[in-house]
């Protein structure tokens, strides 16, 4: 296989067909099967359980300290120096480690040599200006670790930065790499900075000599931790090592020249070091250009390349490879590249005529990817060089909106148009209990860079290895780690050397078959050893593999059946397909009318042999003209043949048609018939395209659909999307059979384009200007031209200016002038609709609209200035273009915004009226709302419904606990990016632009963590939702309480019912009475029996209840009253490590990383079963949630019983605590759960039970706040108890008076910082 030569790959533009580019990757492809996903679970505690002695000398525990103590530093300055400082330590001392090992290497050879080291002469020549093949640096004195290490704290600061600026004396090539200053300027106190030096001494290859890459680990740690903050627009920072090291892998850049023309941190040369050094090869062969636009990526990748001794040249300064091209003119070998995904703003007049693409057509300016590939072209070798860079999914599509089918394999006969590779132990990570780990495949088979095959081989000589812990290894533990590699890898092999079976990542393994001949006819083999080499030669010989992987696996359709199938051929299903096929071949040819017969016995897979040869008959017999498009006709003796048959012949046609049908009925009346005729002039087919995308668009008819949720009312447009896209997949199974007629053909196609252009003006893909301007120039072609034009603007019509009646209407107007004025005149009215229902919105396009008319104007009298006759006509076409693309912006960013508020059409759904009124009213005149609300009053419910309005934008969901967010993502069912307010702030992306940012628990986030909230997030719209006598954040912060008085009174609002209680008559009067600071609420609660001293009623069980403490230590803390509750748990007790269990135990769901949103943090549950085994305990939970089959599909959780009267019973083990291996997982030894009988308030908050019992003792009483109080009490749906003495009600009631802080706090601000008060709602 590794003489397989290379083929080009074509990439489509508007008019053009490029080549030379030997592979693209589409990110979306690459992430599902290559890449791990991302897991928030990193940076949580570890096993404090530990040895000490172990945590000194974990790598990752020092990573984390280093990032700890510069976070904690006072005068650390902002997230980039924290970032600068980090890593130029880390750099200071890889580079010293390098030299001191240099040193100590110079000595040995020395010695070796019969000289003396330690010799003064001997010194002079070989010391005082060393040099060193592998790239290691000479140090000057004051650069070396020894010197810095050796340094009196108060002298640190100084000493670093002079150690930078001699780096940058003698060395050219990391001139550039660092901030002058990086340490004074910061003057970190004495303690601080010694305490980060000493952290980073640790990082050494002498104490972690086992480690792979150290450099590396330590480096990409803190370029993530402390990864630029750039936009997409300046450049992604950092590309998963997975992807680097595949597309080195497939271009083997051994020697000569390799390029990166936006080259991040240097990942892309890292890697191909690496592999030139796992060659064997010299890796002063290659020769590393890049670029890069970003100054602190640019810094980062100097040393970064510098650590690893990799020469290169990457420009003098920072700039964009588009604008400031610094390798201009010359042409590279090899080059790889990640660029920036649909780069906007990219484009300037400077760049219209040049020369990178004189051969190709300019790329469109709405993104930069074509631009992206038509640079590397510019600079790649034209008679041998190779480039691997990555795309953005939906780059190769054309403006059109349909999609150009690119053949990622070529299936022709010669079969050397492909890149095979067989890679060994091919790295692939993911994330365990918040650590990066690795599985490495033994063998895996990539075709042009698609994994298409994964092998797991185990050794012959050892008596314990079977191929069926070879399968157990594919089918269990890469499913449970790796799933994303085996979704797109179909194929698995396993072998011992003896044994060697074929199936897919799906067979069972007693489905796993031998391949026991290489070609039809061949003796079948039995002798030791052969199914090995038959696999291979009748298996894995390029052009056998393809025919197998193309034409003899069988995918069960997904959408229609639950299960996931995959099915390969046996080999003798694979030669009997082959004959039969040239047996009927042959006799249509020769019309003998003898097809051939097949015997088999029951159970061999003669049905899939059937599906097989029917499929070879359909697809591969085009070019016999006797054969053409067949009809073929399954005939069966027994009613489940014929069901088993219709499952694999019948089904997509027929779902196909009944799809078709449907569409076309929803569509009675309009003529399609242009679609159906070939002839037809393709203008009149793009007028019906955007006739009946206006048509989707203003029909209010509601249809029934169903979905997850069973049966529900959506929009037409939603309907007609999700049919057009069943009848797609179906169009896709069975259209290569040529069973379907050419009116079925032709009217999917028309369909599928109008749902293309429904998505497109719906803002759910990219509309390019070209497009947009095909819709719009017919209307105003002529405009402009004339000064007599005739004036229909007094008309006093009504016009909806979104109907296809107001189009026609426009396209019936003679004078183009005219149909300019016409839509002016339609826009300014339903902008004063709009109005009334969105005046933000409306005042902006009012603005754009007279700014537009006024340009028009000033345009118009320039124009009577210029010559008369064609060069006026040109002028106008120019003033036309201009005028168009103006009005054209405003009307597709109305309907859009129209669109959106059409869905408003969901308060119909509101069954309250104050909330209906919030939906409506909230961003009329802010971008920013407020929703405060008591516990259970449904301020979430208001989000749902607010985010169903943006369910096609970008929502970011943010809350400060887990247990919130995890809340906030179940219920607002919309695709969103969802974080703790940490993790955003540490892990979110700032460049990602959102349309709705809701914040949840505002009260809990400190005044800092707000602040950098709103400076890193870039949104349209935010909702934030909290209240203020909840409990309060932890650090300082009281934003929430005044901040209401800043935003206009139409934007914030406050909900005060409660749903959540069941007795409103008591309980919510109660609730009432402790949140307005009622000064009698003590004797109400007391009068209403809520109130109790200390009794033994509190150990009084019901099913669903709890106990609430304010700590978990002390009497009546929450340890011991667990510890007690469980003592009378009449259940035996069963001892697991450290704790014990008993059936019945209350449990609350604590360790959220194994098992995801499935078994959620703060999850409720009780313990049913417990199976104590030897290396294993088995625990079944009744938990208060429903889960279905297809949430545990793929986790470790079994599913019991799914709907338990709203509730459902799931099994899983925990693993008895060992010493870890490659095969562990350490997650599975950790019981996700806590005993909880009682809990801590703060635990609490977010979660509902029907009995909540507060204990409030003497000793802790000082510690209660108002916030605490209420929180407590509100926990509870039915029956509420607190435990208190009298002494403790007094104290409380003194201490809980209302007070206009808010408001007072609010007037303060403003008067320092200068800001009027928009309301003055009562605190």
């Amino acid at each position: 296989m590794s003489g397989i030569t290379d083929v080009p790959l074509n990439f489509w533009t508007k008019k053009y067909i490029f080549g030379k580019i030997k592979f693209g990757l589409k990110l979306n492809d690459i992430n599902d099967t290559i890449i791990k996903g991302y897991d928030d679970t990193k940076g949580k505690k570890r096993n404090m359980a530990k040895k000490t002695v172990e945590k000194t000398l974990n790598i990752d525990n020092i990573l984390f300290n280093c990032r700890d103590y510069l976070r904690a530093a006072r005068n650390s300055g902002s997230f980039f120096e924290k970032r600068d400082m980090m890593l130029t330590l880390v750099f200071l001392r890889f580079i010293g480690e390098k030299y001191e090992d240099g040193i100590e290497n110079l000595k040995q050879t020395l010695k070796e040599q019969g000289l003396d080291p330690e010799d003064e002469n001997i010194r002079a020549a070989f010391f005082d200006d060393a040099t060193f093949a592998d790239g290691t640096y000479n140090l000057p004195l004051e650069a070396r670790w020894s010197t810095i290490i050796n340094t009196p704290a108060p002298k640190l600061n100084v000493v670093l930065d002079t150690a930078l600026q001699r780096l940058e004396e003698e060395d050219p090539q990391l001139k550039g790499c660092f901030v002058k200053g990086t340490f004074t300027a910061r003057n970190l106190a004495a303690n601080d900075i010694k305490k980060i030096v000493d952290e980073v001494n640790k990082i050494s290859h002498k104490a972690f000599g086992e480690e792979k890459d150290l450099i590396g680990r330590v480096y990409e740690y803190f370029l993530k931790e402390f990864a630029v903050n750039a936009t997409k627009e300046e450049g992604e920072f950092y590309t998963p090592h997975d992807v680097v090291q595949l597309i080195a892998t497939m271009i083997e850049p051994y020697d000569g020249t390799l390029y990166d023309p936006c080259c991040g941190s240097g990942g892309m040369f890292i890697q191909s070091a690496e592999l030139v050094k796992s060659k064997q090869g010299n890796l002063n062969g290659i020769n590393v250009y890049g670029q890069e636009k970003e100054p602190a990526t640019y810094r980062l990748a100097k040393m970064n390349l510098a650590l690893r001794g990799i020469s290169h040249n990457l420009g003098d300064e920072a700039d964009s490879s588009f604008t400031h091209d610094l390798h201009k003119g010359l042409y590279f070998n090899y080059i790889m590249a990640n660029p920036p995904f649909n780069l906007k703003g990219w484009y300037n007049e400077n760049l219209k005529n040049d020369a990178r693409w004189s051969d190709y057509v300019t790329p469109p300016e709405s993104n930069a990817n074509y631009a992206w590939i038509l640079h590397m072209l510019s600079h790649l070798k034209p008679a041998d060089g190779v480039a691997g860079f990555l795309l953005a999914n939906g780059a190769l599509n054309d403006s059109d909106g349909i999609a150009r089918m690119i053949p990622l394999i070529n299936f022709e006969k010669d079969g050397v148009k492909n890149i095979f590779r067989v890679v060994n132990q091919f790295t692939v990570e993911y994330t365990n209990n918040g650590q990066k780990e690795n599985r490495r495949p033994d063998v895996i088979l990539f075709v042009n860079g698609m994994p298409l095959c994964i092998m797991e081989l185990k050794n012959p000589a050892d008596a314990n290895a079977t191929i069926y812990d070879a399968w157990e290894q594919i089918n269990i533990r890469y499913w449970r780690d790796i799933p994303h590699l085996l979704h797109y890898c179909p194929l698995a092999c396993i072998s011992d050397g003896v044994k060697t079976r074929l199936g897919t990542v799906r067979t069972p393994y007693e489905h796993f078959y031998a391949w026991r001949r290489v070609n039809d006819g061949d003796a079948v083999s039995t002798l030791p050893f052969a199914e090995t080499e038959t696999m291979i030669k009748g298996v894995y010989s390029p052009e056998r593999f393809l025919e197998i992987f193309r034409d003899y696996i069988y995918f069960q359709d997904s959408i229609y059946d639950s299960d996931e199938v995959e099915i390969v051929c046996r080999y003798p299903q694979f030669f009997a397909a082959r004959l039969l096929k040239q047996s009927i071949v042959d006799s249509v040819v020769t019309k003998s009318g003898r097809g051939g017969t097949y015997f088999g016995a029951t159970g061999c897979g003669k049905t899939y042999t059937m599906a097989f040869l029917a499929r070879q008959l359909a697809l591969r017999c085009t070019d016999i003209s006797e054969i053409g498009s067949p009809t073929i006709i399954l005939i069966v003796d027994r009613d489940e043949l014929q069901k088993q048959g219709a499952k694999l012949f019948t089904k997509a046609t027929s779902v196909f048609r009944e799809e078709l049908e449907v569409l076309k009925n929803m569509f009675t009346g309009y003529d399609l018939s242009p679609f159906l005729n070939p002839e037809c002039d393709p203008i009149e087919r793009y007028r019906l395209l955007a006739k009946a995308a206006e048509y989707v668009f203003v029909s209010t008819e509601e249809l029934q659909s169903e979905g997850n949720k069973g049966v529900q009312k959506v929009s037409f447009k939603t309907y007609f999307l999700k049919t057009v896209k069943r009848m797609r997949a179906a169009f896709d199974i069975c259209q290569p059979s040529g069973y379907l007629g050419e009116e079925e053909s032709a009217l999917a196609q028309c369909f599928m384009a109008i749902a293309g252009f429904v998505r497109k003006m719906s803002g759910t893909s990219e509309v390019d200007t070209d497009t947009m301007n095909r819709a719009v120039s017919k209307m105003v072609e002529e405009a402009l031209k004339y000064n007599q034009v005739e004036s229909v603007l007094e008309s006093g019509e009504e016009e909806d200016i979104f109907s296809p009646e107001y189009f026609e209407k426009l396209s019936d107007v003679k004078m183009p002038a005219t149909k300019l004025e016409l839509l002016v005149k339609m826009l300014r009215k339903q902008i004063k609709e709009y109005g009334k229902i969105n005046r933000l919105a409306a005042k902006t396009y009012q603005e754009m609209l007279e700014k537009t008319i006024a340009e028009y104007h000033e345009r118009r009298k320039h124009l009577s200035a210029e010559e008369a006759g064609e060069a006026q006509e040109q002028v106008s076409e120019d003033i036309i273009k201009i005028a168009t693309e103006q009005a054209l912006a405003i009307l597709r960013e109305m309907n859009e915004n129209r669109e959106s508020f059409r869905k408003i059409g969901l308060m119909q759904e509101i069954d309250d009226d104050n909330k209906r009124k919030i939906v409506a009213n909230i961003y009329m005149n802010s971008k920013l709302g407020m929703i405060y609300g008591a516990a259970g009053t449904g301020k979430t419910r208001v989000a749902e419904y607010i985010a169903k309005i943006f369910e096609d934008k970008n929502i970011l969901l943010l809350a400060n606990t887990n247990a919130a967010k995890n809340n906030l993502e179940r219920r607002i069912k919309s695709s969103c990016d969802c974080y703790t307010v940490y993790d955003y702030l540490k892990n979110g992306y700032s460049w990602k632009k959102y349309d709705l940012v809701i914040l949840d628990e505002c009260s809990t986030v400190c005044n800092e963590d707000v602040l950098n909230l709103f400076e890193k997030c870039n949104a349209e719209a935010y909702l934030l939702i909290g209240d203020i006598y909840q409990i309060e954040a932890i650090k300082f912060g009281n934003w929430f309480n005044f901040a209401r008085y800043f935003v206009d009174k139409k934007s914030v609002y406050e909900l005060v019912t409660p749903y959540r209680a069941k007795d409103k008559s008591i309980l919510l009067d109660m609730w009432t009475c402790v949140r307005n600071f009622d000064e009698n609420m003590f004797e109400r609660l007391l009068a209403n029996g809520f109130i109790s001293t200390l009794n033994e009623s509190i150990f009084e069980r019901d099913d669903d209840e709890i106990v609430l403490c304010l700590g978990y230590d002390g009497l009546y803390g929450v340890n011991n009253i667990n510890r007690y509750m469980q003592k009378i748990n009449p259940s035996k007790p069963i001892e697991w490590g450290n704790w014990t269990y008993k059936v019945g135990d209350k449990v609350l769901f604590n360790e959220s990383r194994r098992f995801g949103n499935v078994l959620y943090n703060n999850l409720k549950g009780s313990i049913l079963s417990i199976d104590k085994k030897t290396d294993e305990i088995v625990f079944q939970i009744l938990v208060d949630k429903i889960i279905s089959e297809r949430d545990v599909l793929f986790s470790d959780i079994k599913l019991i019983d799914c709907d338990c009267e709203g509730k459902s019973i799931v099994e899983f083990s925990v693993k008895r605590r060992v010493e870890r291996d490659s095969d562990s997982d350490y997650s599975e030894q950790i019981v996700p759960f806590q005993i909880a009988y009682a809990v801590s308030i703060h635990k609490a908050q977010g979660l509902e039970y029907k009995s909540v019992k507060v204990v409030i003792t003497e000793d802790i009483d000082e510690k209660i706040s108002h916030n605490i109080f209420y929180t407590a009490i509100t926990r509870t749906t039915d029956k509420l108890k607190i435990y208190m003495s009298k002494e403790t009600q007094k104290k409380l009631a003194e201490k809980f008076v209302k007070s206009n802080v808010g408001l007072k706090q609010a007037q303060l601000f403003a008067g320092q910082a200068g800001l009027k008060l928009n309301n003055k709602l009562s605190s």
